[in-house]
C-alpha cells in the first residue's frame, strides 16, 4: 500500500509540474498537450489498477488529481462512480455516472451502469419496504427518481406506502405520477382506484378499475371492485356482469361469488343466491358477511337448519353484526325453538341498524294474539 502511494505521488508531481508550464516530463518530440494526455492516461491506468486491486484510497487520489488536469474526462467519472457503488454510496455513484454520460452520451457502458445503479436502489427500496422501514424505502425510491424521473414503479411503491400509512391524498398523487410515467401500468390504475374507493369517490374509482380491466382483462380484483361499487349503486345486472368477469379470471375469487349472490338475493332469486354463497363460504370460511347472506337465503327457502348453521357461523366470526343474529333468530323460530329465537333477537337489538327488526320479531313471539298467530 505504501509503495502504491509513493508511485501515485510521483505521478501527481509530474502532473503538477506539467500544469505549471514546465516541460521536464515531455518525452521526445511531445507537445505540451501530448504530455498532458500521456499523464492523464497514466493516472487513469493507475486508478483502474488500484480500483481492481481494491486500493480505493489510491484510486481516489489518482482520479482527484486527474480531475485537476481535465475536469471533462468521462472515463474518470465512470470509474469514480464504480468506486461509489462499491462503497454503496449510490447517490454519488449515480451523480458521477450521469456526469460521464453527459460527457459521452453515446457510451452504452455508462448507460448500462446507471441503469444498474437505479436497479440497486429500487431493489434496496423494496427490501426496506418488506421490512416495514417505510421512510428508508421512500428514500431509496427518491434516489431512483433522482436519476430516472420516468421510473413508474418507484412512484407506484411510494403510493403503496402512502396508502399503508392511510395518506390517501398522497397515494393518489404518487399513483397518478406512475400513470403519467407509464399510461399502460394497469396495477397503478387499480391501486389508485382503491385509494379513490377509500375516499368514497366512487365515480373516479370505477373509472380507474375499468381502465385497469381494459389494460388487463384478467384483473379479477378490479372486476370484483367494479361489482362492489355497482352493488352499492343497486345496479344488480351490472354487478352480475362484473363479478362473472372476476370469476372467469379467477375461479377462487370468493368476494365475487358473494357479491353476485347478494345481487341475486336482491332480485329475488334465492336458489341462485344460495348456490353462490355456498361457493363463496367454501372459498373463504372467515367471511361473516357471506355466511350472513347464506343464512338469509336459506331462511327465504325455509331451510331452517341450513339457516341456523350459517347464522351461527356468521355470529361466531363477527358477533357485532345484528343482521346475523336476526337470521339466527328467524332460523330458531322456524325450528320452533322460541326461547333460543328470543335470545338471538335480544343480541340483534345491540346493533342499532337491526334493533327495530329484532324488537318486532320478539313481539311476534311474545304477543302471538296481537298478530293473530295463536297456537
Amino acid at each position: 500500500m505504501q509503495r502504491m502511494r509513493i508511485v501515485s505521488n510521483l505521478v501527481i508531481c509530474s502532473a503538477l509540474l506539467l500544469l505549471s508550464g514546465q516541460l521536464l516530463f515531455a518525452q521526445g518530440g511531445e507537445t505540451d498537450e501530448e504530455a498532458k494526455e500521456r499523464i492523464i492516461n497514466n493516472l487513469m491506468v493507475g486508478a483502474n489498477k488500484a480500483f481492481t486491486d481494491g486500493n480505493i484510497a489510491v484510486a481516489k487520489d489518482s482520479l482527484k488529481n486527474l480531475f485537476e488536469m481535465d475536469s471533462q474526462f468521462a472515463p474518470a467519472y465512470f470509474i469514480y462512480g464504480k468506486i461509489n457503488v462499491r462503497e454503496k454510496n449510490y447517490v454519488e455513484a449515480g451523480t458521477n455516472i450521469r456526469r460521464s454520460i453527459q460527457l459521452d452520451p453515446e457510451n452504452e457502458k455508462y448507460r448500462k451502469e446507471l441503469k444498474n445503479i437505479i436497479g440497486l436502489n429500487y431493489n434496496d427500496g423494496n427490501l426496506e419496504y418488506k421490512k416495514g422501514n417505510y421512510a428508508k424505502a421512500v428514500e431509496k425510491y427518491d434516489t431512483v427518481l433522482m436519476f430516472d424521473a420516468g421510473y413508474s414503479s418507484a412512484y407506484y411503491m411510494k403510493g403503496i406506502i402512502a396508502k399503508r400509512q392511510r395518506n390517501t391524498k398522497e397515494s393518489i398523487e404518487q399513483f397518478s405520477k406512475a400513470i403519467n410515467a407509464d399510461p399502460t401500468m394497469s396495477t397503478a390504475y387499480y391501486a389508485r382506484g382503491n385509494s379513490y374507493l377509500s375516499d368514497r369517490n366512487y365515480d373516479r374509482a370505477i373509472q380507474d378499475f375499468e381502465t385497469a380491466t381494459s389494460l388487463n382483462p384478467n384483473d379479477a380484483k378490479a372486476w370484483t371492485n367494479i361489482g362492489a361499487i355497482e352493488l352499492n349503486r343497486k345496479n344488480y345486472d351490472e354487478v352480475i356482469v362484473a363479478t362473472q368477469k372476476a370469476i372467469e379470471a379467477d375461479p377462487k375469487m370468493a368476494r365475487a361469488y358473494r357479491d353476485q349472490g347478494i345481487a341475486y338475493s336482491k332480485m329475488g332469486n334465492w336458489t341462485k343466491a344460495v348456490s353462490l354463497q355456498e361457493k363463496s363460504t367454501s372459498l373463504n370460511k372467515r367471511d361473516s358477511r357471506a355466511f350472513f347472506h347464506l343464512a338469509e337465503a336459506y331462511n327465504q327457502l325455509n331451510n331452517c337448519e341450513g339457516a341456523r348453521d350459517a347464522a351461527l357461523t356468521a355470529t361466531g366470526i363477527k358477533a357485532t353484526n345484528g343482521g346475523s343474529w336476526v337470521e339466527l333468530g328467524l332460523a330458531y323460530k322456524c325450528l320452533t325453538m322460541e326461547a333460543e329465537a328470543i335470545a338471538a333477537f335480544e343480541k340483534a337489538k345491540r346493533d342499532g341498524r337491526w334493533r327495530e327488526v329484532a324488537v318486532y320479531n320478539i313481539d311476534i313471539i311474545v304477543n302471538k294474539s296481537k298478530y293473530n298467530l295463536d297456537d
